[in-house]
């Protein structure tokens, strides 16, 4: 039943008169709808394509990690846009590394701690292959391909601990637990994750060797093996609560970068065919007589073309040349569209991506820099450091004093708790124009508005290091003599306390006596 005003109004609308023709109105796809419905909630024609999804990311990561995971592989092996993508994100976000900083009140503590994780770093790798700050940049390429890598502690007699990294691959997404093992009351597995009754990860039930290595034959490559959840770091993004496993950052980005591998591979062989220039010579004639010239030894007449060179042919024949097809026009917009969109996708500029710096400035690097530093150093905080960097401190800390690999000084406490402070500082960003970034900083300094250790700790040095090695310099230039450069407090202090020469012979300064004296 409608309301009778309701119903002349909106008939007059619409010009109908009836009751039949009214309830058409209403049913029109387009015609009256109910109010509160919000248009990206509505179904017609327009949304018929449009998919939703209610499942949780653990459900699509069961369904599908292993197919993203496996075109990202592909992507950035084979292709170059995805490749770079790549480089520049773990550029940015680990560098050379994220440094620690013990926050220990004793200053000889901290020199004690800082000087052998020095030491430890350049022995840290489970294979020998890299340090510390390698395993960093090794991490963060994993993660940002596959979505997620794992980290093995291994204790070690000689120097602590050991770390080995593993690949996202060697955890199979599964509900089965390692063969042979009973899981106890209330656990369960989970994409490869055992749980307890209360929800925490106690357990990683791994492949026991990498399951797409075929350069070792192995009879139990395929079966599972249990390792406990201290032993193991796990290091992924957590993109919603309850997550399990890692998604792959360029999965938003997978089609834009395949269709645009494959634009080019079609261009590039259209182009390749428009090149070849072939000329073709026939011969006019009816019936049922051979138009084709015939060479010396039976088979078609060819011709090499040459320049300044003239060839004879018969009066019946005429020469044509093929006309191939042109490149694709509006390609450079097409492409620089194509690579804009899968770097937002991953969140890196597309100048650096696609090695296109002809409209670039000072200005638009450093607006497209500032949102990749806000988003590299979320990053670093929340999943490097608090997933992988801590706990490995910690380690180090507890199998170190073990084996008495750190020296303290005497006195001081073996509680591990002590010494858990620290301070990770992050990979040096290089200034887009550093002569004014220098000023700024000056100036806030100055001013009292930022510490001087700020400042020093965002070129990625600890400022007491510098600090140290500051005093050093000077100390070596006061003993050697050396007048190295100079401070503005003192080209201040020269310039009010020598004269010039017109001054001491009693004659005002000049303009061009002071320019003088200033090149001086």
């Amino acid at each position: 039943f409608v309301d009778m005003t309701f119903f002349l109004e909106t008939g007059a609308a619409y010009g109908v008169t009836s009751g039949l023709e009214f309830s058409r109105v209403l049913c029109r796809p387009h015609g009256l709808r109910a109010e509160g419905t919000p248009r990206g909630a509505r179904s017609g024609r327009r949304s018929a394509l449009f998919e939703q999804n209610r499942q949780h990311l653990n459900a699509v990561i069961a369904g599908a990690g292993a197919t993203l995971r496996g075109r990202v592989r592909f992507l950035i092996r084979e292709g170059s846009y995805a490749g770079a993508m790549k480089r520049i994100w773990t550029d940015y976000a680990v560098g050379t590394g994220w440094t620690p900083v013990s926050l220990h009140p004793n200053a000889e503590v901290r020199a004690a701690l800082n000087l052998g994780w020095k030491a430890w770093t350049d022995l840290c790798d489970y294979d020998g292959l890299t340090d510390y700050y390698g395993l960093q940049a090794l991490i963060g390429d994993e993660e940002f391909e596959a979505g997620e890598c794992f980290v093995r502690l291994h204790p070690d007699p000689d120097v602590g601990l050991r770390l080995q990294v593993i690949e996202s691959e060697q955890l199979p997404y599964s509900n089965l637990p390692a063969e042979g093992e009973a899981l106890a009351q209330g656990h369960e597995v989970r994409l490869g994750v055992e749980f307890n009754a209360r929800g925490r990860r106690v357990a990683y039930h791994f492949y026991r060797q990498h399951p797409g290595d075929g350069t070792k034959e192995f009879s139990d490559a395929r079966l599972l093996m249990r390792v406990p959840a201290e032993e193991i770091l796990h290091i992924f993004r957590v993109r919603r609560p309850g997550q399990i496993r890692g998604y792959p950052q360029l999965a938003g980005a997978i089609v834009p970068n395949f269709k645009l591998e494959e634009y080019e591979d079609a261009l590039l062989e259209r182009a390749a065919q428009s090149a070849k220039y072939m000329g073709f010579i026939t011969r006019a004639g009816g019936g049922n007589e051979d138009p084709t010239p015939v060479g010396s030894d039976g088979g078609a007449r060819e011709y090499q073309l040459e320049t300044g060179v003239l060839y004879e042919v018969d009066p019946e024949e005429k020469i044509e040349f093929n006309t191939p097809p042109e490149p694709g026009a509006g390609f450079d917009d097409m492409e620089r569209r194509f690579i804009a969109k899968a770097c937002a996708a991953v969140g890196v500029p597309y100048a650096e991506v696609s090695g296109d710096l002809k409209n670039a400035n000072f200005s638009s690097a450093r607006i497209g820099r500032q949102p990749l530093r806000r988003s590299v150093e979320r990053w670093g905080h929340a999943t490097l450091n608090f997933q992988f960097n801590r706990p490995v401190w910690a380690a180090w800390l507890r199998l170190g004093m073990l084996a008495g690999q750190i020296s303290l000084p005497r006195g001081a406490s073996r509680q591990i708790e002590a010494y858990l402070p620290v301070n990770w500082l992050p990979p040096h960003w290089e200034y887009v124009n550093p002569l004014d970034d220098v000023k700024a900083d000056e100036i806030a300094v100055a001013n009292g508005f930022k510490p001087r250790g700020h400042v020093i700790a965002a070129t990625g040095y600890s400022p007491e290091e510098v600090d140290a090695q500051i005093a050093d310099d000077q100390g070596r230039q006061d003993r050697l003599k050396l007048r190295i450069g100079s401070t503005k407090s003192q080209n201040a202090a020269a310039s009010t306390t020598k004269p010039s020469d017109r001054e001491r012979d009693g004659a005002p300064a000049d303009a061009e006596d002071e320019e003088e004296d200033a090149a001086k």
